[in-house]
């Protein structure tokens, strides 16, 4: 961001800012990368059971979140970023694409995108993450997600794969198999590398202990000792509950291999109204020299009567002066004529809550303040739009389809059956690993596409009809 831009805000220093302006544009978006989250593994399944549940409760006349745009407060509204969604015509959205300003010509220019396909069950397949290369005009993979399920229609594995642009292929990473107990509730999360030579080492393991309620009562983390061949305890994650039901404390420990004790490290708290929205958030570490907790950070939340959010205010505790210090605020706006069940929604949520904890109509606007400590007063310095439009076409109104492309590896030609598909005019479009387009081509079902003058590799096709991405995959040229 353009030096002389930054300048113009009042009192606060420009990476004090920036981290402030990366935190809100996350709440509403894929903004942040994956691959930083502290636990990308329980991001993949929460990003599955979103978009699975989005999936299969879609229908004609919901609004649909179209796109975003966060802007800054210079002394006039400047967009700084602009995520737009695109869904499929059963509700499904199948493509993100972030985009941010460029300060030197103020246009809004591509950052990164996100591709999402779907099983002929209509369950997350893939996750892809690429970036736009301005030099090159083009899209660079960078980030993969494949999911499995078992019978029971749950998710079973997650490959994670980076690209490695030097053989232009996707690398294995790492990769999580999740397991349940006879209730359907998560039992164990085990978590491998892609080792030497080629094989998945084992790295840690999540057990999970659920009461009679069917809640998290306990976590326990263990680490694979490649010397002693066994599982160390590491940490543990202690759940108590509020009187409403809901999570009221979760206490963090750490194993001590030399004493073999458990010793404490953290604790986070929440408090609750009548109505049992969580007004209060607290969080501590223990302080074993001393023998105390130290409080750490704090999260106010006020709600209407409809129990939306209205406002939170993020505060960090100052030791040295021993006293809350307020950091920054949101406040949000709604349109109360859209209840959360009649919207399409194209992200999820991380935290310990879903979104409809908070929100339970049409967000419309956010409005973003931060406190200077310098001139002690709130400074508006962004807000957030979002834009909606009624989504017409329903999962309901669509006919079983299936789409089958063979031989896969093709040398060739490649053919397709589009069975069932209600769509005018299709085209098949297949991508290099570079994101560079080399065929596009008309298709109806049984119809042969000749691929013998392609290079071999492996590909990505797309099948798409109306501007719209009814099914892609993979395929392999030989």
């Amino acid at each position: 961001m353009a030096a002389s831009l930054w300048s113009q805000v009042p009192s606060a220093s420009a990476e004090a800012l920036k981290e402030r302006i990366t935190g809100n544009a996350s709440k509403f978006s894929f903004t942040g990368d994956p691959k930083a989250e502290q636990k990308p593994y329980l991001a993949a399944l929460k990003r599955a059971q979103h978009f699975n549940s989005a999936a299969a409760d879609s229908k004609t006349g919901k609004q649909r979140l179209d796109s975003m745009i966060m802007e800054l407060n210079m002394g006039m509204w400047i967009p700084f970023i602009k995520p737009v969604f695109t869904y499929d015509n059963a509700g499904r959205v199948i493509l993100i694409i972030n985009n941010e300003v460029d300060f030197s010509s103020m246009q809004m220019k591509p950052h990164s995108r996100e591709l999402i396909s779907y099983n002929m069950q209509g369950k997350l397949s893939e996750y892809q993450l690429e970036y736009w290369d301005d030099m090159a005009s083009m899209w660079i993979p960078d980030y993969l997600e494949e999911y499995e399920y078992n019978t029971a229609g749950k998710v079973s594995d997650v490959f994670f794969s980076y690209y490695d642009d030097l053989s232009s292929t996707w690398m294995f990473d790492s990769k999580v198999e999740y397991e349940y107990n006879t209730s359907g509730l998560l039992d164990k999360i085990l978590h491998y590398y892609w080792g030497h030579p080629g094989q998945w080492d084992i790295s840690f393991k999540e057990e999970y202990t659920w009461d009679a309620a069917n809640r998290i009562s306990d976590i326990l983390t263990s680490w694979w000792d490649d010397f002693a061949q066994k599982f160390e305890p590491d940490t543990r994650d202690e759940y108590t509950y509020h009187t409403s039901g809901k999570v009221g404390e979760i206490l963090t420990s750490i194993y001590d291999n030399s004493t073999m004790l458990w010793t404490a490290d953290m604790k986070e708290e929440y408090d609750y109204d009548a109505s049992a929205n969580n007004i209060l958030y607290n969080s501590s570490f223990y302080d074993d020299y001393n023998m105390i907790w130290v409080p750490s950070e704090r999260i106010e939340k006020t709600f209407a009567s409809n129990n939306n959010l209205l406002s939170e205010v993020l505060l960090y505790y100052d030791e040295m002066i021993s006293q809350w210090e307020l950091y920054d605020s949101t406040t949000y706006a709604y349109n109360d004529n859209f209840p959360y069940n009649d919207l399409l929604l194209p992200f999820y949520y991380d935290d310990e809550y879903e979104m409809r904890e908070y929100y339970n109509h049409m967000v419309t606007q956010l409005q973003l303040y931060y406190y200077d400590d310098i001139i002690y007063q709130w400074e508006h310095y962004g807000r957030i739009n979002l834009y909606w439009s009624l989504h017409t076409i329903g999962i309901e109104e669509q006919k079983p389809s299936t789409v089958r492309i063979f031989p896969n590896p093709a040398t060739a030609n490649i053919n397709f059956e589009l069975s069932g598909i209600q769509h005018g005019a299709v085209t098949v479009e297949l991508y290099d690993m570079q994101g560079r387009r080399v065929l596009a081509s008309g298709i109806t079902d049984g119809s042969s596409v000749d691929v013998s003058t392609i290079g071999r590799g492996v590909y990505i096709y797309r099948i798409i009809s109306e501007s719209s991405i009814i099914h892609q995959g993979k395929v392999v040229i030989q």
